[in-house]
Protein backbone atom coordinates (compact mmCIF):
# COMPACT_ATOMS: atom_id res chain seq x y z
CA UNK A 1 0.00 0.00 0.00
CA UNK A 2 0.89 3.24 -0.75
CA UNK A 3 -0.09 6.85 0.61
CA UNK A 4 -0.67 9.48 -2.19
CA UNK A 5 -3.54 11.34 -0.45
CA UNK A 6 -4.74 12.96 2.69
CA UNK A 7 -7.43 15.02 3.12
CA UNK A 8 -7.70 17.67 6.07
CA UNK A 9 -10.75 19.49 7.11
CA UNK A 10 -10.40 21.42 9.99
CA UNK A 11 -13.03 22.02 12.52
CA UNK A 12 -12.21 25.82 13.69
CA UNK A 13 -13.80 28.00 16.21
CA UNK A 14 -13.18 31.73 16.36
CA UNK A 15 -14.85 34.66 18.62
CA UNK A 16 -16.93 36.44 16.78
CA UNK A 17 -15.86 38.95 13.88
CA UNK A 18 -12.50 37.47 13.68
CA UNK A 19 -13.67 34.80 10.73
CA UNK A 20 -12.25 36.86 8.23
CA UNK A 21 -8.76 36.49 9.95
CA UNK A 22 -8.58 32.88 10.10
CA UNK A 23 -9.77 32.77 6.41
CA UNK A 24 -6.06 34.51 5.53
CA UNK A 25 -4.44 32.36 8.00
CA UNK A 26 -5.50 29.08 6.63
CA UNK A 27 -4.42 28.95 2.57
CA UNK A 28 -0.91 29.77 3.95
CA UNK A 29 -0.90 27.24 6.99
CA UNK A 30 0.51 24.15 4.53
CA UNK A 31 3.45 27.24 3.11
CA UNK A 32 4.62 26.86 7.45
CA UNK A 33 3.76 23.33 8.46
CA UNK A 34 6.96 21.57 8.18
CA UNK A 35 5.37 18.41 7.83
CA UNK A 36 3.02 19.07 4.83
CA UNK A 37 6.49 20.81 3.17
CA UNK A 38 8.42 17.35 3.43
CA UNK A 39 5.47 15.31 1.73
CA UNK A 40 4.99 18.13 -0.44
CA UNK A 41 5.16 16.18 -3.98
CA UNK A 42 5.06 12.92 -3.17
CA UNK A 43 1.63 12.77 -1.78
CA UNK A 44 -1.29 15.16 -2.47
CA UNK A 45 -2.56 17.17 0.98
CA UNK A 46 -6.45 18.61 0.49
CA UNK A 47 -7.13 21.23 3.08
CA UNK A 48 -10.78 22.27 3.77
CA UNK A 49 -12.29 24.06 6.80
CA UNK A 50 -15.28 25.11 8.58
CA UNK A 51 -15.53 28.33 10.53
CA UNK A 52 -17.58 28.64 13.38
CA UNK A 53 -17.94 31.93 15.14
CA UNK A 54 -18.45 32.05 19.15
CA UNK A 55 -19.63 35.00 20.79
CA UNK A 56 -17.26 35.49 23.78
Amino acid sequence: MKITKIHFHYYIQVPEGKREQAERVLPVFEKKCPVAQTLKGCVELIHDWTIEEYKE
